[in-house]
């Protein structure tokens, strides 16, 4: 609210996004919060980023 122009990200591992983000509650999360996500996986050294 002190900085309206930055934008926040949220990471959260591959493992959390196929679990959670990746099912209809997510997906309803994602489009109500307006998320922007950083998805990533500890066994590979590879970022997959997820904008919404």
């Amino acid at each position: 609210m002190q900085e309206p122009d930055r934008e926040l990200y949220l990471a959260v591992t591959i493992d959390a996004f196929e679990n959670i983000f990746s099912r209809q509650v997510g997906k309803v999360a994602i489009n109500y919060f307006k998320l922007k996500l950083i998805v990533f996986s500890f066994d590979e050294e590879e970022l997959q980023w997820i904008l919404t």
